[in-house]
C-alpha cells in the first residue's frame, strides 16, 4: 500500500469543492445502483453522487466533463462506453491528472497500487500503463518496464 499522509476522503473533498467552485451543486444520494458512481446533468449545473461508490477517478472524470463542456451521452444509463469520445478524452486526462499529483508527491509508481487507490476501472489498466511510462520518465528519468 501506499505510504501517504493524505487520505482518500480528503482527495475527494478537495475534487468536490473544485466541482462546486466550477458551479455545480454536487447533491449525495445513497441508495443509488452500485454501478452509478456519479451523474452529471450539466443542462442544471448538477452532480450526483453515490457516496457508497465514488472514486477520486470518478471526480477527476467529471471534472474533465465539466471543463470541456461535454453535453449528449455522458450518462451513465445511457448506452455510454469508453468507445464515446467525450468519454474516452475524460478516461485519459483524469488518469493523466491523477498520475501527475501522485508523482508530483514522490508516490510509489505500482499501477496495480494507483488503480485500486484510486478506483480507476480495470478496463483502463493499458492507458494507465502507457501513461505511467511517460510521466514517470518525466519526474524520475526512464523507465524501462511498466510493472
Amino acid at each position: 500500500m501506499l505510504d501517504i499522509q493524505i487520505s482518500i476522503e480528503e482527495i475527494q473533498d478537495s475534487l468536490i469543492k473544485k466541482i462546486e467552485d466550477l458551479g455545480y451543486d454536487c447533491v449525495k444520494a445513497s441508495g443509488l445502483s452500485p454501478q452509478l458512481h456519479a451523474s452529471l446533468y450539466s443542462n442544471r449545473s448538477v452532480l450526483v453522487i453515490n457516496p457508497d461508490t465514488i472514486t477520486v477517478f470518478d471526480l477527476e472524470h467529471e471534472i474533465i466533463h465539466i471543463q470541456e463542456h461535454h453535453t449528449g451521452r455522458i450518462l451513465w444509463d445511457n448506452g455510454n462506453d469508453e468507445r464515446n469520445y467525450n468519454e474516452a478524452e475524460a478516461n485519459k486526462k483524469a488518469i493523466g491528472r491523477i498520475l501527475n499529483a501522485h508523482f508530483s508527491n514522490g508516490w510509489s509508481p505500482n499501477y496495480y497500487d494507483i488503480m485500486f487507490w484510486y478506483g480507476i476501472p480495470y478496463f483502463l489498466e493499458n492507458e494507465v500503463k502507457e501513461q505511467l511510462t511517460t510521466i514517470y520518465s518525466e519526474y524520475f528519468g526512464e523507465i524501462k518496464n511498466v510493472q
